[in-house]
């Protein structure tokens, strides 16, 4: 009897709970490209959650567009973009809202340092 009592309080906090959760997270989105207008595919974004030293990173599709999903909300964030060829650009201070998107998109410009 203690057993059944045991697992059926058991299954009753996990029913609750889950029918309580909620969404603590936020996302970033946006479109990388060069000068030109012409995306950028496998651009690198990388961002960085200052306070704690979390990253999380992606890479651009072909149409230039990226998604960074599941970061924590607040901040400050450091995104930095980079691409081969091309110089590196970042965006401090950056924070999130609980629930929402932010939308942080880059034209990257010729890396001309390194030509010769």
């Amino acid at each position: 009897m203690k057993l059944k009592l045991l697992i059926l309080c058991s299954l009753i906090l996990i029913i609750y709970t889950s029918v309580f959760a909620q969404t603590t997270t936020s996302k970033i989105t946006g479109t990388i490209t060069e000068k030109t207008g012409e995306a950028l595919f496998g651009a690198n974004i990388i961002a960085l959650h200052t306070p704690t030293g979390t990253i999380s990173g992606t890479t651009a599709q072909d149409n230039g567009r990226y998604t960074l999903s599941n970061l924590r909300i607040g901040g400050p964030y450091t995104i930095t973009i980079s691409y081969v060829g091309f110089e590196t650009q970042k965006i401090s201070k950056v924070f999130l809202t609980l629930g929402k998107t932010t939308n942080i998109d880059a034209v990257l410009s010729d890396d001309t340092k390194h030509v010769r």
